[in-house]
C-alpha cells in the first residue's frame, strides 16, 4: 500500500484527505462489538464522508480537556525532548492507500513516533500507577505504525504538576495482522452501506 505524508499548517488541524478514511484515533472503536455506538458511528461516519465529501454534523466539537491538551502540547513536547535528548518533528497527516490515515503528534527520526496526552490529574495518576499503555489507546499506536510504516511509538501522558508517564510501543506483526483484518471488514461494511444508499436513492 502506498504511504504518504501530507503537510498541514497546524498540528491537530483536519486535513481534507482525512474525510472518508479510517484513522488511527478510530482504531479502538473498530475493535468494539458491532452493536456498540462507537463501532456503528465509525462505520457510518466514513460512509457519510465518502458519499457527501463532508464531515458529519454533530461530531465532537471539543471540550475543556481538548482545549487544555492543545495548551499543554508545547510544554509536553519540550518535557519529552529535555528528558530524552530527542527532537520531535511535526507529525502532519499520513495516508495509507485509499482508506486509511493517521495524524501522529510527532515524528522522531529515523523511525519513531510521538503520541502525547494531557489528561486530568486522576487519569494521569492511574496511568503512572499502572505502568502500562492505557487500554483506551491500545490500537491507536498500532495503526499509527501501520499507516506511517514506522517501528515504534513513544506514548506520553503529561501533567504540569506531576512527573510524566512514558511507555514505548514497538511494532508487532501479530497485532498488525489483527488490525488489518478488522480494517478490511470495516471497509467492506462501508462499501455495502454506500451500495445500499445508491440503490435506495
Amino acid at each position: 500500500m502506498k504511504r504518504k505524508m501530507h503537510k498541514i499548517a497546524e498540528q491537530g488541524a483536519l486535513h481534507p484527505l482525512r474525510l472518508g478514511r479510517f484513522t488511527a484515533s478510530m482504531a479502538g472503536n473498530l475493535f468494539s462489538k458491532p452493536s456498540t455506538i462507537g463501532y456503528k458511528e465509525a462505520i457510518a461516519n466514513v460512509a457519510f464522508e465518502r458519499i457527501t465529501g463532508k464531515k458529519p454534523e454533530g461530531g465532537f466539537q471539543g471540550s475543556y480537556w481538548t482545549a487544555r491538551g492543545h495548551e499543554l502540547e508545547a510544554p509536553a513536547v519540550e518535557c519529552y525532548e529535555i528528558d530524552t535528548f530527542a527532537t520531535v518533528h511535526p507529525g502532519h497527516f499520513w495516508t495509507c492507500g485509499e482508506w486509511y490515515g493517521a495524524s501522529p503528534d510527532g515524528l522522531i527520526n529515523p523511525d519513531g513516533l510521538f503520541e502525547g496526552k494531557a489528561p486530568k490529574h486522576t487519569t494521569h495518576m492511574e496511568y503512572m500507577r499502572a505502568g502500562t499503555l492505557p487500554s483506551t489507546y491500545k490500537w491507536q499506536p498500532v495503526m499509527q505504525m501501520f499507516v506511517t510504516d514506522r517501528n515504534w511509538v513513544d506514548f506520553q501522558s503529561y501533567h504540569p504538576d506531576l512527573a510524566p508517564f512514558r511507555i514505548r510501543v514497538h511494532r508487532c506483526e501479530k497485532k498488525e495482522t489483527e488490525l488489518t483484518k478488522q480494517l478490511a471488514l470495516a471497509v467492506e461494511q462501508v462499501e455495502q452501506i454506500i451500495h445500499e444508499m445508491k440503490e435506495a436513492a
